[in-house]
C-alpha cells in the first residue's frame, strides 16, 4: 500500500507555455529550430536566469519530442487499425461467397 503525500504546487519563475495543440508541421518545424539553435525560437525566456531558461528549454524540448512521437505512434496504430479492418473485410466477403456456393 502506497501513501500520498500532497504538496503544494510548484511555482516557475519562468514563465512556462500553456500546452495548446500543434499540427504535425508546425511541431516538427519548432523542434527543427530547437535542435539547430535558432535565435528564430525564443520561448519568452530572456526575463529568466541562464540555467533556469536551458532547464525550461530541454523540458520543452522533450514535451515536443514527445508529442511528435506520441502523434506518429497514433498515425501509425490508426493505419494498422485501419489495414486490419479492410482485411477482415475482405475475409468475410470471401467467406460468405464461399457460404453461398456451398448452400447450393
Amino acid at each position: 500500500m502506497s501513501t500520498f503525500f500532497f504538496q503544494e504546487p510548484v511555482q516557475f519563475q519562468c514563465p512556462v507555455p500553456e500546452e495548446t495543440s500543434f499540427t504535425l508541421d508546425e511541431l516538427q518545424e519548432i523542434l527543427s529550430r530547437l535542435e539547430s539553435g535558432g535565435d528564430s525560437v525564443s520561448l519568452s525566456l530572456n526575463s529568466c536566469s541562464k540555467g533556469s531558461s536551458q532547464a525550461v528549454y530541454n523540458d520543452n524540448e522533450r514535451r515536443l519530442r514527445c508529442m511528435i512521437s506520441n502523434r506518429e505512434s497514433a498515425r501509425r496504430s490508426r493505419w494498422r487499425k485501419k489495414k486490419h479492418i479492410e482485411n477482415l473485410s475482405r475475409q468475410m466477403n470471401r467467406l460468405e461467397l464461399k457460404n453461398q456456393e456451398l448452400k447450393k
